[in-house]
């Protein structure tokens, strides 16, 4: 079991994808990811309608879960009032990860 987090600051989403894809990827050393969680700041929502996808096609075997916040943690920091974007990722041989959805609707 390895887990990698890393963060970045950079003004552009791909830019700022791209940075923590490569930290990632170092901290894995040659795994890939089962488990992907990211974060992103709000200022990045004109940037963010394809992230979902790209981060699908770049780390396919992951399961991916993600949403916005004002303050963003990752690789051991938080930043806030700045526009930042994280990715956690697992890789967990021999881990079944389960997917569900609960409507907004269905929580007490």
């Amino acid at each position: 079991m390895l887990w990698a987090s890393s963060i970045s600051t950079a003004g552009l989403l791909p830019q700022a994808l791209d940075e923590c894809e490569a930290k990632i990827r170092s901290a894995l050393e040659g795994h890939e990811p089962d488990l992907l969680v990211v974060f992103t700041h709000p200022a990045y929502e004109r940037q963010v309608s394809n992230m979902a996808s790209t981060v699908s096609e770049r780390f396919p075997g992951a399961k991916v879960v993600g949403c916005t916040g004002a303050g963003i943690i990752g690789g051991g920091r938080e930043i806030e009032g700045i526009p930042a974007f994280s990715m956690t990722a697992a890789y967990l041989p021999g881990v079944n990860i389960a997917e569900f959805y609960v409507a907004s609707n269905q929580m007490p």
